[in-house]
């Protein structure tokens, strides 16, 4: 990365809007709705093409009796009304997953490492930690407020986990490339590049939280983040089966 202090100031949140702040906006703003969006791309595509096909129907067909013409009609509006029900889906899927309960997946993960932290008071603690603003939070990466590191224990599913920052003794970390996953892409067979980013939370009292980073254009700047907040990093390596795999 060329400039990693202007890179990462992309990324700083301090919103005039202290509701922007809030545990469960934070949170939805971690989320990764990448599998979401490929998910739901062929409706995209089906629309277009039907929306072309209306384009085109009204500028160069020439409908001769009202029978064709009604139904060229109708078949305008079914187009018309896809495409609200698709901005629907695209609005109503994330408010749904906004407003669905993690806290206790917060507390589960958190006291899993920190047992001594009080479930009770967790959530209104984190609340007032937030309202600081976060000098890095970024979508299916990391968040670093005052008080702590905002992560996620799996890569594919929101799992949030809260450290502490003054519990962190140090970060091993592991940034690799591994085996390419191979996707069909525009209908023929692309081998997707996969990152590996996992970070291990070492706590003064012993225990390890894993934080699992699934941002694969960006590797490397959660890195960078928790380096500018002053927290100790020591590099594990990739693990010696991917050395060899690469190298073959």
């Amino acid at each position: 990365m060329k400039n990693p202090e202007k890179e990462l100031k992309k990324y700083e949140y301090y919103p005039k809007d202290p509701r922007k702040l809030s545990y469960r906006e934070v949170i939805h703003k971690m989320r990764d709705f990448r599998f979401f969006y490929i998910l739901t791309s062929p409706i995209w595509v089906f629309w277009v093409a039907m929306a072309a096909s209306v384009i085109f129907g009204w500028a160069t067909i020439d409908i001769a009796s009202d029978g064709e013409k009604k139904g060229f009609i109708i078949y305008t509006i079914v187009t018309a009304v896809l495409f609200f029900v698709n901005i629907g889906i695209y609005k109503l899927v994330p408010y749904i997953v906004k407003h669905k309960e993690t806290e206790h997946l917060m507390i589960d993960n958190t006291r899993a490492g920190l047992p001594e932290i009080l479930e009770t008071e967790l959530i209104g603690e984190l609340e007032k930690d937030f309202a600081k603003g976060f000098m890095f939070i970024k979508s299916h990466n990391i968040a670093i407020s005052e008080g702590y590191v905002i992560g996620n224990v799996n890569l594919n599913t929101l799992s949030p986990v809260a450290v502490p920052k003054k519990e962190i003794r140090i970060v091993d970390y592991q940034i690799y490339q591994a085996p390419s996953t191979y996707i069909v892409h525009n209908g023929h067979i692309a081998a997707a590049k996969n990152i590996v980013q996992n970070f291990y939370f070492r706590l003064r009292n012993g225990n390890t939280i894993t934080v699992q980073v699934n941002d694969k254009w960006k590797s490397g700047l959660a890195l960078q983040a928790l380096q500018k907040a002053g927290i100790a990093t020591r590099d594990m390596g990739a693990p010696v089966r991917e050395k060899k795999a690469k190298g073959k």
